[in-house]
């Protein structure tokens, strides 16, 4: 199954290797088979399945495409699409992710700091977790700190059944440099119902990234995508909670736009009162 976003797409927004596959397109907002349309409801939000035409060496063969809001989500693709992201977001989609869906955001190198490359965890990502989580800080603030290697397929699997139930979407951070990538934080975007105006944004850094900008710029890249991807649904306000006694957390949410709201009561498991920052949709 492959993800990806979609906006204002004209027919030759879509580019497949030659020979592979040859999309049945017409220009519009959303992509458009050229007949009639097959009509679920999936969420409240109207989807639609169309086909394409994928040839190749075995042959013209069907390809199911859905299109729900602006997210389009294709089974057995056989190439890689590259459709134009809106609000800067690079975004792609190839096949074979071990989440069942494939999207990247990016967020732009500083004057003083690489990029930012985000997207699904994935199996492999276990040892990085794990040394992330060696950090005492970081244990501290997490309500599953992530000890053994049984704890870090733990933490894949709940990332998986988030995106597959549409409903928790957690994104790996990757800073980019010339040696290649190296994780250094999480983002995710949890309790998204459809039809409830609000969801929430949580986050960690790792170590060796704090103090670099790395955590503003990651929680900007999903709260954006976040607005765009849930629009339809619904989706007008992000929260973003942390304890009163976490001054770093108040930084980040700042500079991400999410602005001062309340403070609120302790409550298990948090020992402590915390705030709660918002953001609006624009």
């Amino acid at each position: 199954m492959i993800t990806l976003r979609v906006v204002d797409v004209p027919a030759e927004a879509v580019r497949v290797p030659d020979g592979l596959a040859q999309p049945l397109l017409v220009p519009g907002r959303h992509v458009r088979g050229p007949g009639a349309a097959q009509h679920d409801q999936l969420g409240g939000e109207r989807a639609e399945r169309i086909r394409w035409l994928i040839t190749g060496e075995n042959g013209p063969r069907g390809v199911s495409v859905k299109v729900i809001g602006v997210e389009v989500i294709a089974e057995g693709l056989p190439a890689r699409i590259d459709i134009p992201a809106a609000e800067g977001l690079a975004c792609a989609a190839t096949a074979g992710d071990t989440t069942g869906m494939s999207i990247e955001l990016r967020a732009a190198p500083t004057s003083t700091a690489p990029g930012l490359l985000l997207r699904p965890w994935r199996g492999d990502d276990a040892d990085d977790l794990l040394a992330a989580y060696r950090d005492p800080v970081l244990r501290s603030w997490t309500r599953y700190p992530v000890s053994t290697p049984a704890d870090a397929r733990a933490f894949l699997r709940r990332s998986r059944q988030g995106w597959a139930a549409d409903r928790r979407f957690s994104f790996a951070v990757l800073e980019l440099s010339p040696d290649g990538q190296r994780l250094v934080a999480n983002v995710v975007l949890k309790d998204v119902t459809p039809g409830r105006p609000y969801a929430e944004v949580g986050y960690w850094t790792a170590a060796p990234a704090r103090g670099r900008g790395v955590a503003p710029r990651a929680v900007t890249a999903v709260t954006e995508w976040a607005f765009a991807r849930f629009a339809a649904g619904g989706l007008t306000r992000l929260e973003l909670l942390h304890q009163v006694d976490n001054p770093a957390s108040c930084r980040v949410a700042e500079k991400s736009g999410y602005a001062f709201q309340e403070v609120l009561p302790a409550r298990p498991p948090f020992p402590r009162d915390g705030h709660r920052h918002v953001r609006w949709r624009a």
